[in-house]
């Protein structure tokens, strides 16, 4: 596998309010060590809102989604809830940079 064009592309939808947060995760995911060891390539789709991601996900198949715990739209566990109520079934790892200790895994 020579180049991404031959490497298996893993879609990504990060619900994110932050876009730093998003250029950084880009920038970590294009790492030529990260593709290389992994030997895939990631496409990344970014929203800012749940109701945009849940729309986005709904007429697209992603194969995770990263979502922020606090959006403009809505914020908790419930976020998950509301994504689920869609019958979107993409495995879902919620980031936060507030400290929510008592919701980590």
């Amino acid at each position: 596998m020579d180049n991404d064009r031959d490497r298996p592309a893993i879609r990504l939808l990060s619900i994110e309010d932050g876009p730093d947060k998003t250029h950084v995760l880009r920038k970590l995911l294009s790492d030529k060590t990260v593709n290389t060891f992994y030997a895939v390539s990631f496409n990344i789709e970014q929203v800012d809102r749940l109701s945009k991601g849940i729309e986005l996900s709904r007429n697209d198949d992603f194969n995770v989604i990263l979502l922020d715990f606090e959006l403009p739209d809505g914020s908790g566990m419930s976020l998950v809830d509301r994504i689920r109520d869609h019958g979107i079934t993409a495995p879902i790892i919620i980031l936060t940079s507030n400290g929510y200790t008592n919701v980590a895994l």
